[in-house]
């Protein structure tokens, strides 16, 4: 195993680094804080439906985030299907190799990992717990 890597993690994470620091919100708010230490962009539907309200469509939104950053840009996409949320998350991974494609964690959602996994996307799913 290469030390610096474990697993994984890189071992400056491993040795207290410290968190990473993620900014999601309006991309002419976060461009200046850019430059800070910033690991990149994430979205979360919260977040997207404001902005799409103000930016219009969720494509271009997304392309202002890459505007402002040469970080990774994480997008939440949404989808009733695992072929509707693979088609969506084919439309944004093939925008940069910048972008990670966040999924909810679901029945769907979870056959959609692996096959985006497969491609290798490698996308991130995250469970909510209500």
């Amino acid at each position: 195993m290469d030390k610096e890597q474990m697993g994984n993690v890189s071992k400056s994470k491993l040795i207290g680094r410290g968190p990473a620091i993620w900014l999601a919100g309006d991309p002419e708010e976060l461009k200046p804080w850019m430059d800070y230490g910033i690991e990149g962009i994430v979205t979360n539907t919260v977040v997207l439906n404001e902005m799409v309200k103000k930016y219009g469509q969720l494509v271009d939104l997304v392309k202002r985030y890459l505007d402002i950053t040469d970080k990774p840009v994480v997008v939440e996409i949404d989808g009733d299907t695992t072929e509707e949320l693979i088609d969506v998350a084919s439309v944004f991974s093939d925008m940069s190799p910048r972008i990670i494609i966040k999924i909810p964690c679901g029945v769907n959602s979870l056959g959609a990992f692996a096959e985006l996994n497969k491609r290798g996307l490698k996308p991130i799913v995250l469970p909510s717990f209500h």
